[in-house]
Formats: C-alpha cells, structure tokens, sequence
C-alpha cells in the first residue's frame, strides 16, 4: 500500500531514531528491504514508490548505500530485461502484422 506523505515523514522518523539508538539495525534493515523488493511483474508507480522510499532511507543511513545499491541495481536490471524481450504473444501478432502487410 503506498504511504501517505505524513505516515511516511512519521515511519522514516521512527526508522531514523531506531537506526540511531541501534546501528547494528541496519543489517536487518538490509535484508527486509532486499526481501520485499516488489516483484518485477507490479505496475511502475510500486517501483517508484518503493526506489523513492529506499533512496530516502540511503540519504540519512550511508551504511546501507554500499549493501543496497548492488542489490537494488541488479533488481532494476532484471526488470529492465524482462520489459525490454517481447513476449511469445506480442512476439507472434508483430510477425503476423508484418507477413500481412509482404502479402497484400
């Protein structure tokens, strides 16, 4: 569910004062952001929700930046090559479109 802008100014707060109180947190922490990376088939607006919420963790947490950023790029690279291969369907209806316009 996205946040609100209060509740997420309210959860990074909390988060920010936890991650003070308790650094080792930040392993933790790591490890829930990579399980619940949203799965590469969600719409758009998820992963930008998601990347602006983790980005925003990075500015005030710098321990995290070296353990996420591989993790994060490999995810957006996945999604990336999953978006840009055609699937079987799309794949068939161009080379149907396209043998119909040779045969007409």
């Amino acid at each position: 569910a996205m946040l609100s802008s209060g509740v997420a100014d309210a959860a990074h707060g909390m988060l920010r004062s936890v991650l003070f109180t308790c650094p080792l947190g930040v392993r933790t922490l790591c490890e829930l952001l990579h399980a619940h990376f949203p799965h590469r088939r969600l719409p758009t607006p998820v992963h930008v929700h998601y990347m602006r919420h983790v980005l925003r963790v990075m500015s005030y947490e710098r321990y995290v930046v070296p353990i996420l950023i591989p993790h994060l790029i490999q995810q957006l690279l996945a999604i990336d090559a999953e978006a840009s291969v055609p699937s079987a369907a799309a794949a068939a209806a161009a080379a149907a479109a396209q043998h119909s316009l040779h045969n007409d």
